[in-house]
């Protein structure tokens, strides 16, 4: 994926920067150091995209981890998601070289970096934000110093995302029997979301209407809610009967 640092429409491009070091003390610019053109020591992805919902609103995201020391070093990436390690993996990287990650199914993660087999975290962990996960192309650049601080900055094309919505809406109804629970499940198809399942009625002779669809809560996480109302059927049918016998 090209650097979007250097792009040509800056109003295009969102930049985030942290960095471990002391702001008092005076150092190169990392970034500036970095042969961005060389291919990385190991590739490889965290998670997988079969199950994303609307894949095409929520891009993998890039991690790139650089050795900015004059030396080879053992780098331990750990990548944490909701509280659990989803992949570790331990790289020797020469100097001035880096590791590609490809994060594929959004989420927040946070990525420690371990150095030479020590025990201890070299630096701040790396988060990467949920919303980072849209359209776009987005990538987080990290720079490992000689004495272990940390240097991250993450951009993204930063173009306009649609948001989701209610495209159409529309209701099978099969015949009824007889129960006493509701049940439904929710399965995402390409850019579509399907709703099917079971719905109690006071007796079969009801029937089922789409009422509303409507999308709740905020861009970051909303919720489609569903409602669905019952009707008395015109016309006759055969309600549930129940047979008790004398004992």
């Amino acid at each position: 994926m090209p650097d979007r640092t250097e792009s040509t429409t800056p109003t295009n491009t969102s930049t985030q920067e942290t960095t471990t070091d002391d702001p008092g003390e005076e150092s190169d610019d990392a970034f500036d150091r970095l042969d961005r053109d060389a291919d990385p020591v190991e590739s490889f992805a965290v998670g997988d995209r079969e199950g994303v919902p609307f894949p095409k609103n929520n891009n993998p995201h890039d991690v790139r981890v650089y050795n900015d020391a004059d030396r080879m070093r053992s780098m331990t990436l750990s990548f944490r998601r909701e509280g659990e390690t989803v992949l570790e993996r331990t790289i020797a990287v020469p100097s001035g070289r880096r590791v590609d990650a490809t994060l594929n199914e959004p989420a927040a993660y946070r990525l420690a970096i371990t150095l030479d087999g020590e025990d201890s975290v070299t630096g701040t962990p790396v988060e990467v934000e949920r919303s980072w996960f849209d359209c776009n192309a987005s990538a987080t650049t990290t720079a490992v110093g000689p004495d272990g601080a940390v240097e991250t900055r993450t951009v993204s094309t930063a173009l306009g995302c649609p948001g989701p919505e209610v495209v159409n809406a529309t209701m099978e109804q099969s015949g009824g029997s007889c129960g006493d629970a509701d049940r439904a499940s929710v399965r995402f198809t390409d850019e579509r979301v399907r709703v099917s399942g079971t719905h109690r009625a006071p007796t079969p002779c009801h029937g089922l209407t789409l009422s509303s669809t409507e999308l709740r809560g905020d861009p970051e996480e909303q919720t489609l809610v569903v409602t669905v109302e019952t009707a008395d059927r015109r016309g006759g049918c055969v309600e549930c009967i129940v047979a008790e016998r004398d004992r």
